[in-house]
Parts: C-alpha cells; sequence; structure tokens
C-alpha cells in the first residue's frame, strides 16, 4: 500500500469512528444502523463493510489504536531499557493521548456504559497482559521475570489502570488519565522485584 493510500486509509477509518461516536452518542448504540454511519461519514456501505464488518467494530477500534501506540512506544525503546522503565514510558505515553483525546473517549465510555456487552473489550484483557508481560520477559531488558511473578505484575498494573479508567469515565477520577497513571506507578513501584 502506497504511502497516500495508507494515510488515505486511517483517514476514512477515522472519519467513520469519529461519525460512528457521534451518532451512538446522539441516538444511543442500538438505535443507529451501520447505514446511518456511511451516510454520517460520507462513505458508501460498501467502503464501511470493508473497514467495519460490524459496528460494535467500530467502537473497539479504541482499544486496538491504544494497542498499536503501545507497540509502537515498545518497538522505539531501547533494547537495554528495564521492562519496568519500559511499560512506565508506554502506559505515560497512552495516558497522554487519553487525555488529548478526553472528549472522544469519555463519549466512548459514556457508551460502553450502556452497553455493558462491550466493556470487556476496553478493559484489560489477554492480549493486554501477554503484551506486558512479554516485555517483563524480554531477556534483553535483564533476566527475564518468573512468567508467574510477570503475570502478577501485569495484573495489578492492568488492574489499577482499568479502575482509574473506569473512575475517570464517570467522572469520578477527579485528575488527568496522566495524573494518575504517575499515582498508579508511585504505588505499584514497590511490587516490582
Amino acid at each position: 500500500m502506497t504511502d497516500l493510500r495508507a494515510r488515505r486509509h486511517r483517514e476514512t477509518r477515522a472519519e467513520i469512528v469519529a461519525a460512528g461516536l457521534r451518532l451512538f452518542d446522539e441516538h444511543g448504540y442500538d438505535a443507529v444502523t451501520m447505514e446511518q454511519i456511511a451516510a454520517a461519514a460520507g462513505v458508501s456501505r460498501r467502503t464501511l463493510y470493508r473497514h467495519f464488518p460490524a459496528k460494535d467494530r467500530i467502537l473497539l477500534d479504541l482499544p486496538l489504536e491504544w494497542m498499536a501506540m503501545w507497540d509502537d512506544v515498545v518497538a522505539a525503546a531501547p533494547a537495554d531499557l528495564p521492562p519496568r522503565d519500559v511499560v512506565e514510558r508506554a502506559a505515560r505515553v497512552i495516558g497522554a493521548h487519553l487525555d488529548a483525546e478526553a472528549g472522544r473517549i469519555g463519549i466512548a465510555w459514556r457508551i460502553i456504559d450502556s452497553v455493558p456487552a462491550l466493556e470487556p473489550a476496553f478493559l484489560a484483557n489477554p492480549t493486554w497482559t501477554e503484551r506486558v508481560v512479554a516485555v517483563m520477559e524480554d531477556p534483553a531488558r535483564g533476566a527475564p521475570l518468573d512468567r508467574r511473578i510477570a503475570v502478577i505484575v501485569a495484573g495489578a498494573y492492568l488492574g489499577a489502570l482499568d479502575a482509574a479508567m473506569l473512575a475517570w469515565a464517570a467522572g469520578a477520577g477527579g485528575d488527568t488519565v496522566a495524573d494518575t497513571i504517575e499515582l498508579i506507578i508511585e504505588r505499584l513501584a514497590p511490587i516490582w522485584p
């Protein structure tokens, strides 16, 4: 795919996600059809379905975006950077992104609150756990952690991040996502072996 074509592909996806979020927020997730999303995004139904085979995939594009950010940060980190530093760096980058996109993320969380079946994709799941554990088990970053310990540490971080995001989405977080991540990093530092 050429750079221009890849850029247009990303722009079309972003336009579809923006239109879907706006319609879901205005009319409720269940009331919105794929045809309405295509019309609001200014794309054909065929284009919409080529990007998103079902409307839940429009909403679930956000966690995939965050995972791609995680992967980019991990890939760009020096190979000898300790696992804790890599995990914290990636968490900070994603937190800053969430703060920058607070309006869009707030809409997504309101939608998820109204459609509980979608919530698991936004919270820590085995895919996230494996990403964090992979960093901790990378021998280039020092002595790998025992898998059992790595899974426990990953679960603690991801669980704390989930709780913080749920509180933020409910308006009870008070701080920015980035501030909350710093608090989590500080509080969970003692669990690193």
